[in-house]
């Protein structure tokens, strides 16, 4: 992969370039699959076991407080939207 860093710009099959795309692709799509199994085991209420554990959960906690302030601004909206304000 780190041939296509330092290879020329041109991107057909065989060149570093192409070679270091298709790693790129390998390690998105293994990564993905990966996430995947510890978001389930993390929403299944495993304990966390590895780095990947671990930042499934902090995703899932901060989705969580992310839900509940947007739930909480949402309400001091609406309660400050309600009032009228006497126009000039």
């Amino acid at each position: 992969m780190t041939e296509a860093f330092l290879a020329l710009p041109i991107f057909f099959p065989g060149t570093g370039l192409w070679k270091g795309y298709q790693g790129r692709c390998y390690i998105i799509k293994v990564l993905s699959v990966a996430a995947a199994r510890s978001k389930k085991r993390m929403a299944a209420g495993h304990e966390p076991e590895c780095l990947l554990d671990f930042w499934a959960q902090q995703v899932s906690d901060g989705a969580q407080v992310a839900s509940r302030l947007l739930a909480i601004r949402s309400a001091h909206f609406l309660a400050w939207s309600k009032r009228r304000w006497p126009v000039r």
